[in-house]
């Protein structure tokens, strides 16, 4: 597996992807994007020995769901960016000229907006998407076949950028649990962390 920068921002549109719900990164583990109302991390220091975290998101739509909940609990989310190292598995069209290129990925959008080029060693990759899910590209790759447009599956890792949610701060740990027990209550996925 190759370790990829992206030069089209593929994945880190991975918040705003609008495509078909198997295009979609639909598998969040739990682990999504900034822009939602939160706090960035350059607000004041909170005092308190103990934070609770709420998880990291790769999908804006999870951060914001998160998000609101901790909202009605009380509290004010903080947001933290960080990244994540990810495996996932592309849909790659094929490998062309920069002009074939283009007129291959105009074609190749009317079956999957989403889909993006790499340059590669001066020659362009045409993709018709990046997937968490084996099973989900795979899904989408016959469809795109019965369409008349073949891909061969291409394994990366990447880094994707993430936003970590925290809030409350607490002097003890069992003030800490107990509010993390609400939360729990509350659906969400909590974690008391001492602050360094």
């Amino acid at each position: 597996k190759s370790v990829a920068k992206e030069e089209t921002e593929p994945e880190a549109k991975v918040a705003k992807e609008k495509a078909e719900p198997e295009a979609r990164v639909a598998e969040d583990e739990g682990e999504p994007v900034a822009g939602v109302g939160g706090e960035p991390t350059s607000e004041p220091v909170v005092s308190g020995r103990f934070v609770l975290q709420a998880g990291a998101y790769l999908m804006e739509e999870n951060l914001e769901a998160v998000s609101r909940t901790v909202e009605r609990l009380g509290y004010r989310p903080r947001l933290d960016q960080g990244t994540k190292t990810v495996e996932m598995t592309r849909l790659k069209v094929g490998t062309y000229d920069e002009r074939s290129a283009r007129k291959k990925l105009q074609e190749v959008r009317r079956l999957a907006p989403d889909a993006f080029t790499l340059g590669e060693d001066g020659r362009v990759g045409v993709y018709a998407g990046s997937y968490y899910n084996l099973d989900r590209a795979r899904v989408f790759a016959d469809r795109l076949y019965s369409q008349g447009v073949r891909v061969e599956e291409e394994d990366v890792v990447v880094e994707l950028p993430i936003t970590i949610v925290r809030f409350g701060a607490f002097e003890d740990r069992s003030e800490a649990e107990n509010v993390a027990r609400r939360a729990r209550d509350n659906g969400l996925e909590i974690a008391v962390v001492e602050k360094r």
